[in-house]
């Protein structure tokens, strides 16, 4: 039995809980080549299909955005939505780099982002080496990828949701999972948690 596009359309939107969070700060925390789909099936229970996984990361960056342009915070919203290849790390312009980068020294010595862009510059030249080259695009996006993330804590704070019993299960399910759901009569989470403790 299909579930009808009129019911798909009848359908609530979709819920933010601490796991997509989760998945979205592992995404955004981690290196350019980190897998996605992994990420995906640990923290969403969803397959590693890289279709369904940069739609669901395209979902978030849009919810995210929108929530920050609701709440007033424009700041956040324009972080947001910038892409991930933004922040990446910069290679020194210097064959002679140093043997601890610019990124990792702010990781170790200033990870809440306490000091200003200069102070931290000061720091980098003071404790690395007077004469190591330091390329301030890279200081810029270790300060962009900051301000980043909390902006997702904020936001976190504001719209995660915890699953009640009466919740449709669109909110909390992907779309083709929840439409099998809704294909044989289980539409809200009371129903499928009806169905699991009485089938397994």
């Amino acid at each position: 039995m299909r579930v009808s596009d009129a019911t798909r359309m009848r359908q609530p939107p979709r819920r933010l809980g601490v796991t997509h969070f989760a998945f979205y700060r592992a995404y955004l925390d981690g290196p350019s080549s980190v897998d996605q789909g992994e990420l995906s099936q640990r923290y969403l229970d969803l397959s590693a299909d890289p279709l369904r996984v940069a739609k669901t990361i395209r979902w978030l960056q849009d919810e995210l955005s929108i929530a920050a342009r609701r709440i007033g915070d424009r700041r956040a919203a324009r972080l947001l939505r910038l892409p991930k290849s933004a922040f990446a790390p910069i290679e020194q312009d210097s064959p002679a780099a140093p043997a601890m980068s610019l990124e990792t020294f702010q990781e170790q010595r200033d990870p809440d982002g306490f000091y200003s862009e200069a102070e931290l510059l000061a720091l980098y030249q003071e404790e690395v080496g007077a004469g190591a080259p330091v390329n301030r695009r890279a200081v810029r996006n270790v300060r962009l990828h900051q301000r980043r993330m909390a902006a997702l804590s904020r936001l976190e704070n504001v719209l995660v949701e915890t699953p009640q019993l009466e919740h449709h299960v669109a909110g909390w399910f992907d779309a083709p999972i929840a439409n099998r759901l809704a294909a044989v009569g289980l539409t809200t989470l009371a129903q499928l948690v009806g169905v699991i403790n009485s089938a397994g």
